[in-house]
């Protein structure tokens, strides 16, 4: 099942956007990323099938954001 989630994401820099983009496009199951960049937040599409919440984050905080549901 495909699933959306809103994370709100803190601690960015100016890579932010690009950084996020790259590590979770080679995730698999993840299907769409949009980042909003004003906001800090960022909206996943994923496949629940393939990818789990706390790996999509996780990933996230391995490049140094914190990230909290929303």
């Amino acid at each position: 099942m495909t699933v959306n989630a809103e994370l709100s994401v803190e601690g960015r820099n100016k890579d932010f956007g690009a950084v996020v983009q790259k590590k979770l496009q080679g995730m698999d199951g993840v299907t769409g990323i949009n980042i909003d960049l004003e906001a800090q937040k960022v909206i996943v599409t994923f496949d629940e099938g393939k990818a789990r919440l706390v790996d999509i984050k996780q990933a996230i905080m391995e490049e140094g954001y914190a990230v909290t549901e929303l």
